[in-house]
């Protein structure tokens, strides 16, 4: 059985061995790989943060049994860069700490995507991990069922004046019933962006690159958001203004 998937979850026991988990566009596999820290075995890929490829199990009825696997994108080609591997080891928190295993299909597409796009820009430069970030953050908080409303004021549902976000409702607020000691004003391109990220498909990811002075920010805040809805911390955004 061949299956297509990344590699969310990496736990080793003994002295060579893994228990892995795999996500793939319908559900969430875990299995044993025997020997995959061997210095020199065929697998030694597999203990790598999002590895991407495809995986062969023998037919067993009883367990997955794990023989190979072959790369589609290798994530050992992010390690040394430092933009691509800090987004990497951000995007993998924010699957493991924001979404159940039975949701956690939903952000597959965009995850592929995220990582096709970090692999085409190793040779650019590293402010685009940023349109990454938050928009895969945004998948993540969607998918765990507290995506924010940006379609509409979450309190008067009006389209019009939208001219900031409350962090408190859950969604973006019109000029009408704004207040400042509850809510937080954003321009019109800060809106624009929020709503792409909730809103965008995964094949147009490619398609956009953000202002990290906008989007740092607005990641910021669904970060303060998601802990009060959650409390559940992404430790990795801790240090997002370190490769500003």
């Amino acid at each position: 059985m061949k299956v297509e998937g990344v590699v969310i979850s990496i736990s080793k026991y003994k002295d060579y061995n893994a228990m892995l988990t795999l996500l793939t566009k319908d559900n969430v596999l875990s299995f044993q790989a025997y020997g995959v820290f061997k210095p020199f075995s065929k697998n030694f890929l597999l203990v790598n943060p999002l590895m991407y490829a495809n995986f062969l199990f023998s037919d067993n009825k009883k367990y997955l049994s794990f023989k190979e696997a072959n790369p589609i994108i290798d994530s050992r080609n992010f390690v040394g860069c430092p933009h691509p591997a800090y987004c990497i080891h951000t995007i993998n928190e924010m699957i493991l700490r924001l979404v159940i295993d039975e949701d956690k299909p939903k952000l597959y597409p965009y995850l592929v995507s995220c990582l096709k796009c970090l692999y085409t820009m190793m040779s650019f430069h590293g402010y685009k991990i940023y349109t990454y970030i938050l928009i895969f953050f945004a998948q993540c908080i969607k998918a765990s069922g507290y995506g924010l409303d940006v379609d509409e004021c979450v309190i008067t549902k009006s389209k019009k004046d939208i001219v900031g976000v409350s962090l408190i409702d859950g969604g973006l607020v019109s000029k009408t019933v704004f207040d400042p000691t509850k809510h937080i004003q954003y321009a019109a391109d800060k809106i624009k962006m929020l709503r792409l990220a909730f809103k965008i498909k995964p094949e147009e990811i490619k398609d956009y690159v953000f202002d990290p002075k906008l989007a740092v920010p607005i990641i910021k805040d669904l970060a303060i958001y998601i802990k009060d809805q959650t409390n559940t911390d992404i430790k990795h955004l801790e240090m997002i203004d370190l490769l500003l």
